[in-house]
């Protein structure tokens, strides 16, 4: 009997391509701040809208953006926006 085993078997499977991304664009009074522009890619639309919803009111500071759009095709999907107050205001396309 042989050790050997096929290396096909231990091969990992090739993830499916992340084509929602999620651009972060902050607004801030330094310059070196509003230079980084944070992306995060996702595998549904579902999720994208799930994590950017909670990474704005996690994370987001007054008067950031958060972009998604389609990697592919770079239609915008929506936008959601902290206001001065705080609150957070959400424009889909498919809401229009």
């Amino acid at each position: 009997m042989s050790n050997v085993v096929a290396l096909d078997r231990y091969r990992p499977a090739t993830q499916p391509e992340r084509l929602i991304i999620a651009t972060i664009q902050r607004c801030s009074q330094y310059m070196e701040d509003r230079r980084k522009v944070t992306t995060r890619r996702y595998l549904t639309l579902n999720n994208a809208m799930s994590s950017v919803v909670r990474r704005a009111l996690i994370d987001g500071r007054v008067g950031d953006i958060f972009v998604i759009h389609h990697g592919l095709t770079g239609l915008g999907i929506g936008t959601v926006r902290i206001n001065a107050k705080g609150k957070l205001s959400a424009k889909w396309a498919f809401e229009e």
